[in-house]
């Protein structure tokens, strides 16, 4: 799904339920909002036993929850797309919001995976990647992934996890609860 303050604030809420257990968290995802993000990467690192599976895809906003994981696995048709941080800005606090995280983020990169070996690997430097006065997407594979440094493993597919894969995408799809807007307004009251 997409990462949004309802599916971020459900998946904090389970990590939360299970803190005492090691979770496979399994992952195909289109990215969503950063500030959404940031609270589930830090749930993922606070748990400190979080492996992430990413089934398919990992884009945007999605790859950061990677970089808290314990250990992070793929299959070997997955794909990931790397951009800075984006959102929309209506307050200064937006903007100094954002261009924190992207500082944050960029410096994990940077630690993670080096200058040298990210360019190596997907033939851009990290500060190409979080340059403010452009867009850059940077699409990799699996085995790139692996070379990165991003994830630890690579699983080949099968005809039975092809099949596996659709079941289960079609009984989450069935079974998607329908989403709803959250009133974020409040009065000083209910504030109180």
């Amino acid at each position: 799904t997409s990462i949004y303050s309802y599916d971020a604030e459900k998946l904090i809420s389970e990590i939360e339920a299970n803190k005492t257990k090691p979770i496979v968290m399994r992952m195909y995802s289109p990215g969503g909002n950063p500030m959404a993000c940031q609270g589930i990467c830090i749930k993922i690192k606070e748990h400190a036993n979080v492996e992430i599976a990413v089934d398919g895809y990992a884009a945007s906003s999605a790859i950061f929850p990677l970089l808290f994981a314990k250990r992070v696995v793929c299959l070997e048709t997955s794909k990931f797309l790397f951009h800075r941080a984006e959102m929309y800005i209506s307050t200064p606090e937006d903007q100094k919001f954002l261009d924190d995280v992207n500082a944050d983020y960029k410096q994990m990169f940077v630690t993670k995976f080096g200058e040298t070996k990210f360019r190596e690997v997907t033939g851009y430097t990290i500060d190409e990647l979080f340059d403010p006065t452009k867009r850059l997407e940077i699409n990799i594979d699996a085995l790139q992934a692996k070379k990165l440094g991003l994830v630890q493993e690579t699983i080949p597919m099968t005809v039975e996890m092809i099949e596996a894969n659709s079941r289960r995408f079609f009984s989450l799809a069935a079974n998607a609860p329908e989403s709803k807007p959250i009133n974020t307004t409040m009065t000083r009251e209910q504030l109180k």
